[in-house]
């Protein structure tokens, strides 16, 4: 077989696109081999039971893990390693196995979503004492998550986690909320890279010839199966030329990177989405109201909802009127 040097390709940016991803996985477990080699994952075991069956305690109240525990998560290991190197020496007649399990963390309490989407309350991590919250496929991580807002979030989860408080999590929301309100519009604002925009956008001739302009929003309308991002890139470009600040503030390009913001349907543009670079223009601001419900709901409440659905608590948004039972008024 013979290499030979080409020119024929084309390298471009896919941008920042906001959806999960995942790793490859086989049903019901996360190892197995892939070209003859061992893909695998850390698995959670729950000793819980085995505990309280045992007499004997997880940690302490220094939050130290007890020497009683410690021994039987050992001996689990130990009984894992031994039956692995048995497994591998009467199905594969291997001498040398190289199977190996061990522990990386011990955690008191904690719950899971789905498989690699969690969060746990982490005592000691490979031998070494915390008192940290780990997560993993979080939403309160993504890139569309404020800044600022995440330690926030991060308290919240900590909250739910560990505490299980209703009415203390629903406080913690309500600050979330607020803080936002008080922040500036950059600050709640995520960036995005938008690439490939003149695969999406139709200049005001293409308009005229294929649509037809037939009233004065008919210049926003890009093709089918716009990314939101371009479209608002799109559409702030059309605003700074109807209102002829090209002189004061850059068009958005392909290839630029752009903070993304909600404001509220009643503008006269119809729009929900606003992209803009750098810095807000002073001269949007009279012309479109920031939509901070839609903002809390994308970036912060969708995720409540999916944790208190484990749990069993009702999601409440704090603009809506919270139903209090006698029992949380005792409390």
């Amino acid at each position: 077989m013979q290499i030979q040097k080409t020119t024929d390709f084309k390298i471009e940016s896919l941008g920042i696109q906001e959806q999960y991803v995942y790793d490859i996985e086989i049903e019901d477990t996360h190892n197995f081999f892939a070209n003859t080699i061992l893909v695998h994952n850390s698995n959670y075991l729950t000793f819980n039971k085995l505990f309280k069956h045992l007499g004997i305690k997880s940690h302490n109240e220094n939050y130290d893990i007890t020497k009683e525990a410690l021994d039987v998560i050992l001996d689990y290991e130990n009984y894992l390693n031994n039956e692995i190197t048995k497994y591998a020496q009467n199905e594969f007649n291997s001498k040398d196995s190289r199977f190996f399990f061990k522990r990386e963390v011990i955690a008191d309490k904690g719950f899971f979503i789905t498989k690699k989407r969690y969060a746990v309350r982490v005592l000691d991590d490979e031998g070494k004492k915390v008192k940290k919250l780990k997560f993993k496929g979080i939403d309160i991580v993504r890139n569309s998550v404020p800044e600022k807002i995440k330690p926030m979030a991060k308290k919240w989860l900590e909250c739910l986690v560990v505490e299980r408080d209703r009415i203390k999590c629903n406080q913690i929301l309500k600050e979330i909320y607020n803080r936002l309100k008080e922040m500036s519009i950059e600050d709640i604002s995520f960036t995005i890279n938008c690439s490939n925009m003149e695969k999406y956008t139709l200049n005001y001739n293409q308009i005229t010839n294929r649509l037809g302009v037939k009233n004065d929003l008919d210049e926003f309308k890009m093709e089918l199966h716009c990314p939101y991002h371009i479209r608002s890139a799109h559409a702030y470009n059309v605003i700074i030329k109807r209102l002829g600040l090209q002189s004061k503030y850059d068009l958005i390009h392909s290839g630029d990177k752009v903070k993304i913001i909600r404001v509220t349907e009643d503008n006269k543009y119809k729009i929900k989405v606003l992209a803009y670079k750098d810095k807000f223009p002073e001269e949007f601001k009279p012309l479109f109201k920031i939509d901070y419900d839609a903002i809390f709901d994308k970036i912060i409440f969708s995720m409540v909802e999916r944790f208190y659905s484990i749990v069993g608590y009702e999601a409440t948004r704090p603009t809506e009127a919270v139903h209090t039972d006698l029992f949380d008024f005792l409390a």
